[in-house]
């Protein structure tokens, strides 16, 4: 005969295993959500949301508890986030939000910069977003050693932790002076909660996700926030002072075609005219004009390949009055232009340093010129004496 237990016996029991269950599954608050409010500009100022792309690495260690690798791609909605907070602040003249379906796959920053003046916007904002899970097995948690419920631990051992965060990288480029005005990284904890029962009931499914999209929108209000800020005392299309102007002068030479293609499209002169304009807008060197190199040179019985011969080199550097040369190469591989450039010491004849860089676009050109100047003026202010800076 089956002994049937007392009420209060059993309600004791059903008490117990509650009270298991609830200690086991702990989780914090869901995070309030943040205000992004508006601040005044000094300046009218339009920008372009472009790329943020989504580098998450969310597979987590192979267990009986673990849960499964998220593919949720953060990209898109990091995007229209930052680009709808901006917007809704009212501190911006104009925000533009680039599709996501339109961002190659490949972007780079100078793709960015090439949509953000195709919308004629004063900014651009390119960026990544990372969202991190972290896991642990507690094979003996905290619940085990409570009195009178150490009978009761193979019910909730082993637990899992699991941890998360959203980081949210942001770099901010001025489309006309290429100057990276901004470039901050925030960090937001996501959820943090050590599960019991969670995995067979799929309760921590919903809550991760709602935790990781509270995150994200707080990353992108704090971003928001100092973005504007910086903003607040900025003139669009005024680049800092990269180089002070120096008493040196720089030539210019046409590329050398590498193919019959490349030659024929003029690709190898029409770069040399991109470079010697970038040279000029920078202010940081005197350009010396390339019709004027040609004259001189065919005046005195000099060509362009004498620029670049040891023997000869001082010789036209002294006719012409320059300092420094820069020489380069247009090659066709694949889909893409790519361009090698290299900075000349011309009375020494040796290569300061060079620079290699490609587009799949021509129209882009100009944009990846521009670019390729300002990383040779950087390098050569890291480089030059001190005495000269």
């Amino acid at each position: 005969m089956i002994r049937q237990l007392p009420a209060k016996k059993c309600c004791f029991i059903l008490a117990l295993l509650v009270l298991a269950a609830a200690a086991g599954c702990v989780a914090p608050k869901s995070t309030s959500l943040k205000t992004l409010k508006p601040v005044r500009l000094r300046n009218s100022i339009s920008i372009t949301v472009a790329c943020i792309r989504d580098v998450s690495e969310e597979t987590i260690a192979t267990g009986l508890f673990d849960p499964e690798k998220r593919t949720i791609d953060l990209s898109e909605a990091a995007e229209l986030k930052i680009g709808n907070l901006l917007q809704d602040s009212g501190s911006l003249s104009r925000v533009m939000i680039v599709p996501h379906r339109e961002i190659p796959d490949d972007a780079t920053e100078l793709t960015c910069i090439s949509l953000a003046r195709k919308e004629n916007t004063n900014l651009v904002i390119h960026g990544e977003v990372n969202h991190r899970a972290s896991f642990s097995l507690n094979w003996l948690t905290w619940p085990s050693y409570l009195p009178g419920i150490v009978v009761m631990a193979p019910l909730w051992s082993p637990n899992y932790t699991l941890k998360g965060e959203v980081e949210l990288t942001l770099h901010v480029v001025d489309a006309q002076s290429l100057e990276r005005i901004f470039s901050r990284k925030i960090t937001e904890e996501a959820y943090s909660c050590v599960s019991f029962l969670t995995r067979a009931l799929a309760l921590h499914d919903r809550f991760t996700d709602l935790e990781k999209n509270t995150a994200l929108h707080n990353t992108a209000v704090e971003a928001g926030k100092l973005l504007l800020e910086t903003l607040a005392s900025y003139r669009p299309g005024k680049a800092g002072p990269m180089l002070a102007p120096l008493n040196k002068v720089i030539a210019v030479v046409d590329f050398q075609p590498g193919s019959a293609f490349v030659e024929r499209m003029g690709y190898g002169t029409t770069a040399a005219e991109m470079f010697t304009t970038a040279f000029e807008k920078s202010g940081a060197f005197k350009v010396i004009e390339r019709q004027r190199i040609r004259d001189i040179l065919t005046e005195r019985a000099f060509s362009m390949t004498d620029l670049v011969q040891p023997e000869k080199a001082g010789q036209v550097a002294k006719l012409l009055g320059i300092d420094f040369l820069l020489v380069g190469s247009v090659a066709q591989l694949g889909g893409r232009l790519e361009l090698n450039v290299r900075f000349l010491d011309i009375s020494t004849g040796k290569v300061l340093f060079s620079e290699s860089d490609g587009i799949k676009r021509v129209g882009d050109l100009q944009i990846l010129a521009e670019l390729m100047t300002r990383r040779v003026i950087e390098r050569f202010t890291k480089t030059k004496p001190a005495s000269e800076k």
